[in-house]
């Protein structure tokens, strides 16, 4: 796993970036968040995450939630705080929280 953390630590860990610093870092994320599911057998799950302001805070929640066991697509929107997960099955939620929090941010509940 990549972190761009290191970059931003000077001005805070939820402090928006330059887009074109983590270009690499978001293309990656965006890559993992687009990934289409072929399984008919999928639960799409809703989450509050509170904290994301930027294309790069979408990115970081994405990239922790994706490595999660079971994840086929994560989609986080900065702008509404929510974050769409379908996976093979139902989600421990405390997994998800301890995801989230990794990144930095704080998982409110299902939405």
């Amino acid at each position: 796993m990549k972190h761009v953390r290191g970059s931003l630590e000077p001005t805070g860990p939820h402090a928006c970036a330059d887009v074109h610093h983590v270009h690499t870092f978001t293309e990656e994320n965006d890559m993992t968040a687009n990934a289409q599911t072929s399984q008919t057998d999928s639960v799409t799950t809703v989450f509050d995450v509170k904290g994301m302001t930027c294309g790069h805070c979408e990115g970081a929640v994405s990239s922790e939630i994706g490595e999660l066991a079971g994840v086929s697509s994560v989609q986080a929107v900065a702008a509404t705080g929510k974050v769409t997960v379908v996976s093979a099955a139902a989600l421990d939620e405390e997994a998800v929280r301890a995801a989230v929090d990794e990144a930095g941010y704080e998982l409110v509940g299902k939405a």
